[in-house]
């Protein structure tokens, strides 16, 4: 007795076990459907649709910018909307980014709320690298219960 997927046997309509040739093309049509149903899957799903990011950028507006003789950039913008840490950083990164080759050292300070209160965060260009350090606005505070 054979075991697996040689114990099936193919029988077609009549009752008659069909010769092993028609059995592969039946087996090699289906595959043949199969790979194109993905492909155009696959192809449809994509559509034009912009490849997707991890988080939708707020809206930036840029406050003030101060260069000094030594080429040192401060930039102060606001983020509008609600802002997570990780939106923050993306768009003081995308203003580091487009001021990089004019000034050797960026400084920007995110604010979501007044400029008058301590930034949300503040990153800065150092060497090839960003750093992002929040401020003391997003630091959770205790509150007293008694």
């Amino acid at each position: 007795m054979k075991h697996g997927l040689n114990a099936i046997r193919h029988v077609d309509a009549s009752g008659r076990q069909p010769h092993n040739r028609s059995v592969i093309k039946a087996k090699h049509v289906c595959c043949n459907a199969a790979v194109a149903g993905l492909l155009m899957l696959a192809l449809c799903a994509c559509g034009g649709a912009p490849p997707p990011s991890a988080a939708a950028k707020p809206g930036i507006q840029i406050l003030s910018e101060t260069t000094d003789q030594s080429g040192r950039c401060i930039v102060s913008i606001k983020l509008e909307g609600a802002v997570s840490e990780a939106q923050a950083g993306a768009a003081a990164e995308s203003v580091i980014n487009s001021r990089r080759s004019r000034c050797p050292s960026i400084t920007v300070k995110s604010y979501i709320g007044s400029p008058d209160e301590t930034p949300y965060m503040v990153s800065s260009l150092e060497g090839t690298g960003i750093k992002h350090q929040l401020g003391h606005q997003s630091q959770q505070q205790r509150i007293p219960t008694h």
